[in-house]
């Protein structure tokens, strides 16, 4: 527990850095920068992370009207005292009005499901105590993984 604990507390800040998103691997869709925001929740027990970005051009998912608009996220994540790690996040562009829900453990690793059938699972790592990255992969019902987000911060 208390390796996440220093998880947690290490990731709090404000970082700036750049948001890639993957729609087709290997070509980048959107390459843009991003700020991020975390705050410590309940003396440390969880963080609040929000952060913004540019959606790179009109999809299937996104229609030509959010084509470069600038987008938001956010996500609560924290690890039980049995090392489960736990998140909910949500983001204008990826996944509109729904909250995705994710756990895993024991590394900062967390899967949640989405469209009844598909995986997105989302890592944390604290390279250096200045530089956070968050990596994103979808996982299709066949249980074949690709990236699909990657935020690569340097603490300011």
């Amino acid at each position: 527990m208390t390796e996440a604990r220093d998880l947690l507390s290490g990731i709090v800040g404000e970082w700036q850095g750049r948001y890639r998103v993957w729609l087709e691997p290997p070509a980048v869709h959107t390459d843009c920068r991003s700020m991020l925001h975390i705050e410590p929740l309940l003396d440390g027990r969880f963080v609040s992370g929000d952060y913004d970005w540019a959606s790179g051009g009109a999809t299937e998912h996104a229609p030509s009207s959010v084509e470069g608009q600038p987008q938001t996220g956010s996500f609560m994540l924290g690890c039980s005292t049995a090392g489960e790690w736990q998140m909910a996040w949500v983001d204008s562009w990826h996944n509109g009005d729904s909250i995705l829900f994710s756990t895993g453990g024991p590394e900062p690793k967390v899967t949640g499901t989405y469209a009844e059938t598909w995986g997105w699972r989302t890592e944390f790592e604290l390279r250096e105590p200045d530089h956070l990255v968050i990596t994103a992969y979808n996982i299709t019902p066949d249980g074949e993984e690709q990236i699909a987000t990657e935020g690569d911060y340097r603490r300011t």
